[in-house]
């Protein structure tokens, strides 16, 4: 059998070839992310804009999902700390619908803004966020300033706002200016809650380090959404506990960063938890240790701790 390869030549223009497709499928990626994250920010100024300049109800109906959620830390607003799509409405319509409502604007620090596609229809989006108000004498008055984390679903072509957590950081100022730095000394609102939150997270994740399945089923809720930068969104307890056996199982050890730990209560409903950690494999474990930041909504029911909602961010 006659055995044919290729010349120097054609190997070195194959291998031109390689690289530019590549090249062209990161750039492609790259461009795909720096379009979407256009696209979000334009659909969040038209949703501010109907709510404060227009009180276009129709309009902020259509960039709501069906499903959709609020969960605020605290506020000013007379907003509840949990609402659904219906309740968020209402309270939109009551506080700047009528004759006598504040005049808002809000802003949105562009560089603190991250964006991460989960799978083709779902995507986070994260921030800090402020809040003016006019006052008589034109000026404006900042009166909040929060981060917000954010979840957005492709329906039908329209991204639509699916779940917001706003974590309030601070409620007076003047400027931009106030935005607290990321080296801030943390001062928990509930100190007994944040105990009792870090206990929470050290259980649930000793039973993933530890293969402890019957302990992490009781702790993941029924309705769990489990949002991953990289695997997507996953609503399956079930499927959520065999990935953890198969994969994680004696496999992978996570590694909460100390101090990283932030706990927001969210009255009659719980407790949203912030940290960092990192994951390394039990075959490496020499490997650099890199960490990442997650979000995980706690929810207090019967007398019972489960997540309901974790998002995996990298």
């Amino acid at each position: 059998m006659k055995t044919c390869f290729f010349d120097r030549k054609t190997r070195l223009l194959l291998i031109l070839i390689l690289l530019m497709v590549i090249a062209g499928h990161g750039q492609a990626t790259k461009n795909s992310l720096e379009q979407l994250t256009r696209q979000l920010a334009y659909n969040d100024s038209l949703l501010f804009n109907a709510i404060f300049n227009k009180c276009d109800i129709p309009k902020i109906e259509g960039l709501l999902a069906t499903g959709f959620e609020f969960h605020q830390e605290k506020g000013d607003m007379n907003v509840p700390s949990v609402s659904g799509r219906t309740q968020f409405i209402e309270n939109i319509k009551k506080n700047f619908c009528v004759d006598n409502a504040p005049k808002m604007r809000r802003g949105v620090r562009n560089e603190t803004v991250q964006v991460s596609l989960l799978d083709a229809s779902t995507a986070t989006q994260s921030g800090i966020q402020q809040f003016f108000m006019k006052q008589p004498d034109a000026t404006e008055q900042l009166v909040e300033t929060s981060k917000f984390y954010r979840v957005w679903k492709q329906v039908g072509g329209i991204w639509k706002l699916a779940n917001e957590s706003d974590r309030i950081v601070k409620v007076s100022g003047d400027d931009m200016k106030e935005v607290p730095k990321s080296n801030k000394t943390y001062v928990p609102a509930d100190r007994e809650l944040q105990n009792k939150i870090i206990q929470l997270d050290s259980i649930l994740f000793d039973a993933y380090n530890n293969c402890k399945m019957n302990i992490s089923e009781e702790m993941y809720s029924d309705s769990l959404e489990f949002f991953h930068d990289r695997g997507g969104l996953s609503t399956s307890k079930k499927g959520l506990l065999e990935a953890l056996k198969n994969n994680i199982c004696g496999k992978v050890t996570r590694h909460l960063v100390p101090g990283s730990i932030e706990v927001s209560p969210i009255p009659g409903y719980g407790a949203v938890e912030i940290g960092e950690h990192g994951f390394r494999n039990n075959q490496e474990p020499n490997a650099p240790f890199k960490s990442s930041r997650f979000v995980i909504v706690w929810q207090y029911k019967n007398e019972k701790w489960q997540l309901t909602k974790v998002i995996s961010l990298h």
